[in-house]
């Protein structure tokens, strides 16, 4: 008897993609996938939510521009107050490929899979260029990963994730300056266990990206702040998870 499917959400923040969103919800679909898909409109300033009302996507509104990480938070409590067993992240900007959802999925609801799978542009050389200042930043938190939360992670900045049930309510409520690097390590210190993919990211055609110049210095000083705070957190949510595993294997 085949086990039943498991029940699993695409959650796709956006804010001011107007001329992207209705696009990549096609792709979305057009890729077969069969998950719920939720749109964060946070707080765009430009036609987004009114394209969203128009082909009468589900979508959560922001009354002001909260930012990415409450933008995937507000996604969090959602699946979780509807039980999903699983979410996905996937960006607004279309520089994602949908249909490489599967191989998220292949990897993370496996028999005994991570807790979290990262679509990665570093692992296999897929061609993707990140300018100067990024790349030096995402050199460094990469080797972080390895050093403070002892498993190296190649692309710490991918917004293109598979969380399970025990990661997205873990990760949901701590404080984060950006729900990448800094997640990452914290997911570590804490005991989930995080493989990659490789994916091929597309050029962003219209809109803006959320990163500029300073945002790229400021950033690897925000995440460093961000790690520090969330370690004592992580230690504490890790020994909790190891006490409640040995007293199951105790009972059983």
């Amino acid at each position: 008897m085949n086990a039943s499917p498991q029940k699993g959400l695409i959650v796709i923040p956006a804010y001011n993609e107007e001329q992207n969103i209705a696009r990549v919800l096609e792709r979305v679909r057009a890729a077969g996938n069969e998950e719920e898909i939720l749109v964060i409109n946070d707080g765009s300033k430009d036609r987004t939510r009114q394209v969203l009302e128009s082909i009468g996507a589900k979508h959560v509104n922001h009354p002001v521009n909260l930012g990415y990480v409450r933008a995937l938070q507000t996604g969090i409590r959602f699946a979780a107050e509807r039980d999903y067993e699983y979410l996905i992240f996937i960006d607004g900007d279309g520089q994602h490929d949908p249909n490489e959802i599967r191989d998220l999925k292949a990897k993370g609801l496996a028999e005994g899979g991570p807790d979290v799978v990262i679509g990665s542009r570093f692992i296999k050389d897929q061609g993707y260029k990140a300018p100067l200042g990024r790349k030096l930043g995402m050199l460094l938190f990469s080797w972080l990963t390895g050093v403070v939360g002892g498993k190296r992670i190649y692309d710490t900045t991918s917004g293109f994730k598979l969380l399970r049930r025990r990661a997205y309510a873990l990760v949901c409520e701590q404080i984060y300056g950006d729900f990448h690097a800094e997640m990452i390590i914290f997911s570590l210190i804490a005991g989930l266990r995080i493989e990659e993919v490789p994916i091929v990211v597309a050029q962003r055609e219209f809109g803006v990206s959320m990163y500029n110049w300073l945002s790229s210095l400021l950033y690897p000083v925000k995440t460093i702040l961000a790690i520090s705070v969330l370690w004592v957190q992580a230690r504490k949510e890790r020994r909790a998870f190891e006490a409640a595993a040995a007293s199951a294997r105790g009972a059983s």
